[in-house]
């Protein structure tokens, strides 16, 4: 894991010196996380006009009640797994980046028999975050 969280640093870093070129400034790009929840289904839908939206969720689009548009890229994914997350930044880069990012993913267990829900929150959804 920690060779894999050392090569997304340097390609980030990379990204970073070479984003101006690559950015699609043609509408801003949002990556919004938890895009199938409640909150993120109705913002991608009302905004979806304005902004290009990377949208990473479980679900799928479909299964969200979320409507195909030529704006919406819709990432099935888990991002407490850093290979989906990698494969997602990476998909991203290649269609012209995001210029925000709105951070509605959350991992939620009403019954709370363990910690995990307060870690996954506390540490940024790190999974190895004691």
């Amino acid at each position: 894991m920690g060779d894999a969280i050392k090569n997304y640093e340097l390609q980030m870093m990379n990204y970073e010196k070479d984003s101006g070129d690559i950015m699609n400034k043609e509408k801003p790009g949002i990556l919004v996380t938890g895009a199938s929840g409640f909150i993120g289904r109705h913002f991608v839908i009302a905004v979806s006009d304005q902004f290009r939206l990377f949208c990473i969720a479980r679900r799928a689009q479909k299964e969200a009640g979320v409507p195909a548009g030529d704006n919406i890229f819709w990432i099935q994914a888990d991002i407490t797994n850093l290979d989906n997350l990698l494969s997602a930044v990476k998909y991203i880069r290649e269609n012209g980046g995001v210029d925000y990012v709105l951070h509605l993913a959350g991992y939620y267990d009403f019954t709370m028999d363990d910690n995990s829900g307060i870690r996954a929150h506390q540490c940024g959804r790190h999974p190895e975050c004691p």
